[in-house]
């Protein structure tokens, strides 16, 4: 049996009890040499001093360096996801742009090549102009770059013409589809100075024959419009978006890149990688624009010339890290303060005392960690009690045995070979995790190293081993990864699940719209027999009856294709001061004849005192028109649909009311349920989906406004929308 101090003075080939190579005891030296043992003990005292600053600001360094590793692997993944994001969002609103596109060449082909247009086209496409808040003009262009027809919502916006540059003195821009496929959408934006917000281009060739000398067909879409979804990511103060075409120009960027929109950086690594085929890749490179090292993300747009692209600066998702480096420095300077005190207090008490061994000795013994002393031959010579204890075993029963005969021959051969290389070359193992159970049949997980001890010589004649627990750490490493597992199968099945959703809503607004809009168009050029005379009366009221079909038919449709978008969170607002008076002007003269028709005065009363309101234009009208039309459809002729918008305490209140047929009281609650209608006889007069009310009240939501709904059975129904006060300007009345 050797006690604690037999281990220190191995190192410096003294002990108070001489060992022989085989472990026995050689005898007492008595005090022959006292000032040799207190050298050696001091030396032992700094060597373990040493030894644990070394494995714990290790062990602290290892973490660190870890969680670094996780942070930027999350970094990596957010902007994956993000970049995917970016290139739905793009794909889905060009899209919809170049279905605009596509439907104006159905409807109005052959009147292209006429030097104007007919009042009644032009009020078609007006309309379908209005339907996509982000696209400001619908434009035709001559082969020379001469705008020949432009339809706006707007009459005072200028004309955004194709070659034009920002510079009124530069040459102009080549025509954008000469030599190309005529089925294939472009998307341009003109170069431009710094700072020059120039809309973006979405245009179509036009079919030769039909067009005349005319060239292209463009919707003008606003960039605002992708700028203010960009600065809605969540990509960090210092992260930047960047939408490119495929020589480097930057088209659309959030707003922290503001100037240098429209500039080309054709050598960025992300145009060149995908200009050398990578479609898709992430890399970390030092920004051109501020020198900020950014982990960027990008991919080819398919079938568009874009390239999306997500940086996350280091700064931001670093930050957190840092600030934990910081602390776990603090943490290894304290350890090694602790263990230079511990040191320090033992040396001291070594001078006074050499019986201070047994401190030592307890404070090896209370470290939480496995720590111990073998011989060449794999033998222990020394054994701290936690190891002991997970062993099964004392110290001192452990003197002279091997792992094998405490643990059995799998890992003691295992750990006997790791023993034999450290002898062998007289280099430590550095830090190595391994899996095994101790004398309770438990398994645990252990960081371990093992150092070699010199003798006099220089030869090994001990080797140290130090192992700590991280069963804990381990078992949420792999709870973590089973959940990232899980969590990436369970993330691509939903995104999956809401791509085909997507796809499908897609399909079903070109496959319906697309034949819908010929069908409302050409219906409307009959009935108002624009070509001339159609012959008999009854054809005309059948054309008449065509284009009421076709509009209701499109108004299911878009109500069905709003409300799925709504459930999704796809549901997009285009906020901007607007006019309530003006809105509810259009949505009054939309309703009128229907009113007329059904024999009923339609009133309307709005506030002089009105202020400008922050609101997504369309939707507003589409909450007045569903509202007003539900109000027409529940009143009996002869009564009265009123209309009144006012202040009120809690901001604008916007009032439908009708003398119609009212709702039952139990039938209250469910009113905004999706589908749901009031079963009565007279109230099937006219179709419905039963989204009316929904729609109404999720738009009235999005808007941070409130819905509510008071009816008497007979007397009639009163529906109030408010917004709130945040959303009004006075100056901009």
């Amino acid at each position: 049996m050797r006690p604690i101090r037999s281990l220190y003075h191995q190192v410096s080939d003294v002990d108070v009890r001489v060992l022989s190579r085989d472990g026995a005891a050689a005898g007492p030296p008595g005090r022959a040499r006292p000032a040799a043992r207190r050298s050696a003990l001091r030396r032992a005292i700094v060597a373990s001093a040493v030894l644990g600053i070394v494995v714990v600001d290790g062990l602290i360094l290892v973490g660190v360096l870890r969680q670094r590793e996780q942070v930027i692997g999350d970094a990596g993944r957010m902007a994956d996801n993000l970049t995917q994001l970016l290139i739905e969002h793009s794909t889905h609103s060009i899209a919809r742009a170049d279905q605009l596109l596509t439907a104006a060449i159905e409807i109005a082909g052959p009147s292209l090549a006429e030097p104007t247009l007919a009042p009644a086209v032009v009020e078609t496409l007006r309309k379908y102009v209005s339907a996509i808040p982000y696209v400001r003009q619908l434009q035709v262009i001559d082969a020379d770059g001469t705008v020949r027809h432009r339809v706006t919502t707007d009459a005072s916006q200028p004309i955004v013409a194709l070659p034009q540059r920002c510079a009124t003195d530069d040459p102009p821009t080549p025509i954008l589809h000469a030599g190309t496929n005529p089925d294939t959408p472009q998307v341009i934006r003109p170069l431009g100075p710094d700072g020059c917000l120039l809309p973006l281009f979405v245009s179509r060739r036009l079919p030769t024959a039909a067009a005349g000398g005319a060239h292209t067909i463009a919707a003008v879409i606003s960039p605002t419009f992708f700028r203010a979804f960009y600065d809605k990511l969540e990509i960090g103060p210092n992260g930047v978006v960047v939408m490119w075409d495929r020589l480097g120009q930057v088209l659309i960027a959030t707003s922290n890149l503001a100037p240098h929109v429209g500039r080309t950086f054709a050598d960025h690594p992300v145009p060149r990688s995908v200009a050398e085929g990578m479609e898709s890749s992430s890399v970390t490179v030092r920004s051109p624009w501020d020198s900020r090292m950014r982990l960027v993300s990008f991919r080819a747009v398919p079938d568009l010339p874009l390239i999306a692209s997500v940086g996350l600066a280091e700064h931001d998702f670093l930050a957190a890290w840092r600030s934990r480096a910081i602390n776990a420095s603090l943490v290894a300077a304290a350890v090694t303060a602790v263990f230079a005190g511990m040191a320090a207090m033992q040396m001291r008490l070594a001078r006074r005392d050499e019986d201070s061994r047994v401190a030592l000795q307890a404070v090896i013994d209370a470290v939480p960690a496995m720590i111990n002393a073998k011989d060449r031959e794999s033998r222990y010579v020394f054994m701290n009690a936690y190891q002991a204890t997970v062993y099964g075993t004392t110290p001192a029963k452990a003197v002279g045995k091997t792992a094998s005969d405490l643990l059995g021959g799998t890992y003691g051969e295992r750990t006997r070979s790791l023993d034999a290389m450290v002898v062998g070359t007289g280099r430590s193992t550095g830090f190595y995790e391994e899996r095994y159970a101790g004398g309770d049949g438990v398994e645990r997980d252990w960081l371990s190293t093992k150092v070699p001890l010199l003798d006099a010589a220089g030869r090994v004649d001990r080797l140290i081993t130090v192992a700590l627990d991280i069963t804990d750490r381990k078992t949420n490493e792999r709870r973590l990864t089973r959940a990232r597992t899980e969590l990436e199968l369970a993330k691509e099945a939903a995104e999956g699940a809401n791509r085909a959703k997507t796809n499908f809503l897609a399909n079903m607004s070109h496959e319906l719209r697309t034949p819908l809009n010929a069908i409302l168009g050409f219906s409307e050029i009959m009935a108002k027999e624009m070509m001339g005379p159609i012959g008999s009366v009854r054809y005309r009221e059948f054309a008449i009856d065509i284009q009421r079909s076709g509009q209701l038919l499109l108004q299911l449709i878009n109500d069905v294709l709003d409300m799925a978008k709504i459930e999704a969170g796809r549901r997009e607002l285009h906020m901007e001061w607007v006019d309530l008076s003006t809105i509810a002007d259009s949505a009054v003269m939309v309703i009128r004849q229907r009113a007329a028709d059904a024999g009923l005065a339609l009133d309307m009363q709005i506030s002089p005192t009105l202020p400008a309101v922050k609101a997504d234009q369309r939707a507003i009208h589409q909450i007045l028109v569903n509202l007003l039309a539900n109000a027409v459809k529940f009143t009996p002729r002869g009564g009265t649909v009123a209309l009144t918008i006012g202040e009120s305490a809690d901001g604008i209140a916007i009032r439908v009311s009708d003398t119609g047929i009212g709702i039952p009281p139990h039938m209250l609650e469910r009113l905004g349920t999706p589908f749901f209608q009031v079963e009565t006889s007279y109230s099937r007069r006219f179709e419905g989906t039963g989204l009316g009310l929904t729609l109404v009240k999720s738009l009235a939501g999005l808007h941070g406004g409130t819905f509510s709904i008071a009816s008497e059975e007979g007397k009639g129904t009163t529906v109030t929308i408010t917004l709130p006060h945040q959303a009004q300007r006075r100056d901009a009345a």
